[in-house]
């Protein structure tokens, strides 16, 4: 997992190879906390091919972070390219966040 943060926004990188946005749920819960969670789905049809050593990961991952209320909740976007699930956390602008103090 990747976190970059920058003057405007967060972005969290996920490595989620063979997992499909579909299949990777995020969600806000009331305390502020992101949660990120799917499953990596196992295919039996490489059963049938008696692989050697096998070291792809299967099963379900969770993770999650509280967020700052500087974060813009609203403006949370995703997106899953390659195999790498991207969150974009925008934070609110500086004179919004003094205002909210």
């Amino acid at each position: 997992m990747n976190i970059l943060e920058t003057d405007r926004a967060f972005k969290i990188e996920v490595c989620v190879p063979g997992v499909s946005r579909e299949n990777c749920r995020i969600h806000i819960d009331k305390n502020n906390v992101l949660r990120i969670n799917g499953t990596r789905r196992w295919n039996q049809e490489t059963d049938a091919v008696g692989f050697t050593k096998k070291e792809f990961n299967y099963g379900s991952f969770d993770c999650s972070f509280v967020l700052s209320d500087s974060i813009q909740r609203e403006k949370i976007t995703s997106s899953c390219r390659n195999g790498i699930l991207i969150i974009s956390l925008p934070k609110r602008d500086r004179i919004e966040n003094d205002d909210r103090s």
